[in-house]
């Protein structure tokens, strides 16, 4: 699937695309981006230009700063961004937390053209 247009009607900010991809998180400390612990694995629910939705097995929280590497399939590329958590929340017995994408990311570019 190369289609990164989002089907959905949402009336967010960006488009939403329902797409499954495993990513890897560290929390960092304060804005000096050093990693607090071992990487997080976990699965995207949907992802945006702005933002991505994921299924985590611990919360993390809100306000906490992210290191994010993502490789998507189909050789749409891998995407070192930095991200920050809005809100978390469980959904039908799952864990589902919403990171901001800051506009400062390593890739930012690349990862928004994937969106227009």
């Amino acid at each position: 699937m190369t289609d990164m247009t989002d089907r959905s009607g949402d009336k967010r900010r960006h488009p939403r695309l329902m797409r499954e991809e495993t990513l890897s998180i560290r929390p960092v400390s304060g804005g000096q981006g050093i990693a607090e612990r071992d990487a997080i694995y976990c699965s995207t629910v949907d992802m945006s230009a702005s933002g991505i939705q994921v299924q985590l097995e611990r919360p993390l929280p809100e306000g906490q700063h992210l290191d994010i590497w993502i490789a998507l399939l189909d050789d749409l590329g891998t995407y070192h961004l930095q991200g920050k958590v809005n809100w978390v929340r469980e959904e039908s017995s799952v864990l589902v937390a919403g990171i901001e994408i800051m506009p400062h990311s390593e890739d930012i570019r690349g990862w928004e053209e994937l969106f227009s």
